[in-house]
């Protein structure tokens, strides 16, 4: 639980963004960047998303190169960090995929986000990336529900420290930027359809210090493309895009979806408790979207390169900051699809409960993580079934899903126009996958399974 209220939590946000955008003079730079192709700084490629944007930046003929900047080891571990990527590669059955020329463009550079100078980049990596990168993805971030405020505030800062660096490259034209937000960051938007715009402090309220901390980055990345357009001359930023993510799933061929997110420990608890949470009155619609889909898809706006020839970046009219909104525009349903599939896939032993009594019977059960690693993420639960609760006493459906417009980003990558089908046999593979995993049901449950 926060040790913040609301209030405090608003000032805390407004003083990261008044200070992490009083952003460095432009650099007036000197390089050409347009005969070496796209040249691509990536952060968080070791995540389940980010090794898919990985994948997909490789792919692409005109990238030339993809930096990889990757955190320092803890304390204990000796890895580099060429051998995490590879590590993290394979077990992504992305490897086995990866031709010897696409495997050449990555080249990782280690990184401390705490590290409030340069974020403890040496200087010649440092300069190597002001001479030569021309698109920065900015997708680590602590993916922490429960976490306190304060605890993001080093990512906020690395994300300034990162539009320095673009602010600061020796290209004449600098660098664009991607920053993966969440659509937990607009949570409390309305009317809907939420359009892919910025808003204020109030559409965060509500969600975790995580979004909240999502939200305050939005601002500064909106403050630097600003900050780009007033220099005089202007030689700032390139585009300033900002993607808002919706629940990611599994990939599509391996089904490899986290097993300590939110989701997959939800559904464990029909392992651990016995119970998953459902409301017998409303099959809650879905629109997850594959992690592999979603690499390719961010792959699609950072690059711009899957935009047709009748409408072309400029005849869009993209502007300097640009919100696309990422979801699948094929819908699946919970009790109809997911939680049938689960049964057809052999996991029956289950009930559903209504949102708050399934809380309820979370908090009642054993506290062991180890044994109901559900547990773990109860607070986060029973803020989801209280925010059920409180939309239910305003007289909304307790179950309305956030309905979003995305038509820009549908525009930039017509995958997502196409939609991804979730179907039994995607279901029976996250199920299979999960139960590889013994972290996913409890080190009781996993003997049985």
């Amino acid at each position: 639980m926060s040790l913040f209220s609301t209030s405090d939590t608003k000032t805390i946000t407004h003083e990261w963004i008044r200070r992490f955008t009083e952003f460095p003079e432009p650099h007036l730079g000197s390089r050409d960047a347009s005969v070496q192709g796209k040249v691509v700084l990536l952060t968080g490629s070791t995540g389940a998303v980010g090794c898919h944007i990985l994948h997909a930046l490789v792919q692409r003929p005109h990238v030339s190169k993809v930096y990889c900047l990757i955190r320092q080891n803890k304390k204990g571990k000796s890895n580099t960090t060429d051998q995490r990527i590879e590590e993290i590669l394979a077990e992504n059955h992305i490897s086995e995929e990866l031709t010897p020329e696409q495997r050449q463009k990555i080249t990782t550079i280690s990184y401390d986000v705490q590290n409030p100078c340069r974020l403890g980049i040496s200087s010649e990596d440092y300069e190597t990336l002001r001479k030569s990168v021309n698109v920065i993805v900015h997708n680590a971030w602590a993916v922490n529900f429960v976490m306190d405020i304060s605890g993001f505030e080093a990512h906020c800062r690395g994300t300034f420290d990162l539009l320095s660096l673009a602010m600061q490259s020796e290209l004449k034209t600098k660098p664009s930027f991607v920053f993966i937000s969440t659509i937990g960051a607009i949570m409390n938007a309305r009317p809907f359809p939420v359009q892919e715009k910025l808003y204020g402090f109030e559409a965060a309220l509500n969600g975790t210090n995580y979004t909240i901390s999502k939200w305050a980055t939005e601002q500064i990345c909106a403050a630097a493309a600003t900050s780009s357009l007033s220099s005089s001359p202007p030689n700032g930023l390139g585009t300033v895009s900002i993607i808002r993510l919706g629940q990611i799933c599994g990939d599509t061929k391996h089904g490899m979806w986290n097993p300590k997110e939110a989701v997959p420990r939800c559904l464990a608890a029909g392992y651990t408790i016995g119970f998953i949470p459902a409301t017998a009155s409303h099959d809650e619609t879905l629109r997850w979207l594959p992690s592999d889909v979603t690499g390719a898809a961010i792959a699609d706006i950072a690059l711009l390169d899957q935009i047709s020839t009748a409408a072309s970046a400029a005849a869009m009219k993209i502007p300097s900051v640009a919100v696309y909104h990422i979801e699948n525009s094929k819908t699946c349903r919970w009790h109809g699809d997911v939680l049938a599939a689960l049964r057809r896939h052999g996991m029956t032993d289950f009930k559903t409960l209504p949102w708050h009594e399934w809380a309820e019977r979370l908090a009642q059960s054993d506290s062991n993580v180890l044994r109901n690693p559900p547990y773990r993420l109860l607070r986060f639960y029973q803020m989801a079934a209280a925010g059920r609760e409180v939309r239910a006493a305003d007289g909304a459906d307790a179950n309305v899903r956030l309905a979003l417009d995305t038509t820009q980003a549908c525009r930039v990558s017509p995958r997502l126009a196409e939609g991804t089908v979730l179907d039994d046999a995607l279901f029976g593979k996250f199920l299979r996958y999960w139960k590889t995993q013994p972290d996913w049901a409890g080190q009781v449950y996993a003997a049985r399974l």
